[in-house]
């Protein structure tokens, strides 16, 4: 059994090489219709981000929801890959989430199981799932399958649409329970934690807008980003020390003490990976 699940994966990375240029094609004609899109939008939107899955990502992937079991070819793993490609939405508030997701009915119409984009028609969403979509960590995420029509057939793909706060917080949550195989706090800590950081992390987008209007504060992406990028390091290499880390959220302070606890290996992908189509998962 081992053999054929090393069979499987490496035949399926041999299959996603070759197709490289066509995924990395799709990409790029994704980010040009999905940029129309938010550019026509007035919801705070700051930036849009795409990727194609990384190799590591999808051996990874096809290990852990054991695709050798309930696909016969490589090809077949590749096409009921829902997230092969990836789409971000990112927008400035929490309550931009809900309109920015309400506004794509006004660029897509339906086309039986599907709704498919009025001035691209090679690219459609399943607007039909029920949104936001409650995630294994149980918080809820707006996250949306598609799939783009190219020459070859059509490539699934994945969007999702996160304020600034949520994308940051999921970044933290990828890399200290997802992408760190070193050792880390157990999953009770973990998930006290992360929800402690999720809350206050709610406060600030609560009071931000209210900040800025009474401030006449001027929107600046670059910084925004800079400044999530610069915390979100400190949160992630606190966990390698054995001091006290502390993480400034507005007024608030989430205090931990990683040398004092239990210790042990945890391997995995994504924060936000959700059950495989043929697992039962929540709607």
């Amino acid at each position: 059994m081992e053999l054929e699940l090393f069979h499987f994966i490496e035949d399926t990375l041999t299959v996603y090489d070759a197709h490289q240029p066509l995924y990395q094609k799709a990409e790029e004609d994704l980010k040009n219709v999905f940029s129309e899109i938010v550019d026509s939008s007035s919801h705070d939107v700051i930036a849009l981000h795409t990727r194609v899955k990384s190799r590591d990502s999808l051996r990874e992937k096809l290990l852990r929801n054991k695709y050798y079991l309930h696909f016969s070819s490589p090809e077949d793993a590749l096409k009921n890959m829902h997230d092969l490609i990836g789409i971000t939405i990112e927008c400035r508030f929490i309550r931009s989430e809900t309109e920015i997701y309400q506004n794509l009915f006004h660029w897509f119409e339906v086309n039986g199981n599907m709704f498919s984009c009025i001035q691209h028609p090679e690219v459609k969403l399943n607007l039909r799932m029920v949104q936001p979509q409650l995630q294994r960590n149980g918080y809820t995420i707006y996250r949306i399958d598609g799939s783009i029509m190219e020459a070859e057939g059509p490539i699934a793909f994945e969007l999702q649409i996160k304020s600034l706060v949520h994308r940051f917080w999921s970044e933290i949550e990828h890399e200290i329970v997802y992408k760190n195989n070193e050792l880390i706090v157990n999953d009770s800590f973990v998930q006290q934690m992360l929800g402690s950081v999720r809350d206050s992390l709610d406060v600030v987008d609560h009071h931000r807008p209210a900040h800025e209007g009474h401030h006449g504060v001027r929107r600046d992406p670059e910084r925004e980003h800079r400044d999530e990028g610069s915390l979100g390091s400190r949160v992630v290499r606190g966990f390698g020390r054995r001091d006290s880390l502390h993480v400034p959220f507005a007024e608030r302070r989430v205090r931990v003490f990683p040398g004092d606890l239990l210790l042990h290996r945890v391997g995995g992908e994504g924060g936000e990976e959700r059950p495989a189509p043929w697992e039962d998962a929540k709607p």
